[in-house]
């Protein structure tokens, strides 16, 4: 009986101590496999930034080089065009005075022709009473009528705007002349008559501008 009991004592003790066998190797002398993976990622990593950057610097210094190319292109294009840049300046300058002096022939011969002697005699047959005249000046672009009306400054101022008012009504003067102006009325102290100034403009006919602006 107690051989019985001393048996399976001896066997669940020998189950409970774990299997042993020899252990040789050298942990110190092992490899860290992931170290080995960190590093390997983080080499690539370093390397890819590397290519990267290189290929930026690259491209950035091809592109520079380009553009100088373009910017010495563009000058030497420019300093051959000059001189006709230049000479068309000058033209364009010519063509510019010569079109004034058109213009200027045009605005002349659009200026309605009148005759000296008829203007005299519209001129006599329009003055009012006590009204005379002392010079009659003959422009190109108009004509200025001189001469003095008697009566007070209120009267002779009255019958000068009153006579301005009657030439633009009369139809000879409103054909050739516009506008019709009174520039001038003074009191003249030696004779005590009111000097006034006329002026007569005359039409001027616009020229037609052919072809598009």
């Amino acid at each position: 009986m107690l051989s019985s009991l001393k048996k399976t004592s001896d066997k669940s003790a020998a189950s409970l101590v774990p299997p042993w066998h020899p252990n040789f190797r050298n942990f110190e002398r092992l490899p860290d496999t992931k170290a080995v993976r960190t590093t390997f990622f983080v080499n690539g990593l370093a390397v890819l930034t590397a290519v990267s950057l290189a290929i930026y610097f690259a491209y950035s210094e091809v592109e520079r080089g380009t553009l100088s190319s373009d910017i010495e292109s563009a000058r030497l294009i420019a300093a051959e065009r000059k001189p006709a840049s230049d000479q068309a300046i000058v033209h364009f300058k010519q063509f510019q005075e010569e079109e004034r002096k058109v213009q200027e022939l045009q605005q002349f011969l659009s200026v309605p022709k009148i005759t000296l002697s008829e203007l005299l005699l519209e001129l006599g047959s329009s003055l009012p009473p006590a009204t005379l005249l002392n010079s009659i000046e003959y422009r190109a672009t108009g004509v200025t009528i001189r001469g003095g009306i008697g009566g007070s400054a209120e009267e002779g101022a009255g019958k000068a705007v009153a006579y301005v008012e009657e030439l633009r009504k009369t139809a000879y003067f409103s054909k050739y002349f516009d506008p019709i102006v009174l520039t001038s009325i003074v009191r003249d102290p030696g004779t005590g008559e009111m000097r006034f100034e006329i002026d007569f403009k005359f039409h001027v006919i616009k020229p037609v501008k052919g072809g598009k602006s």
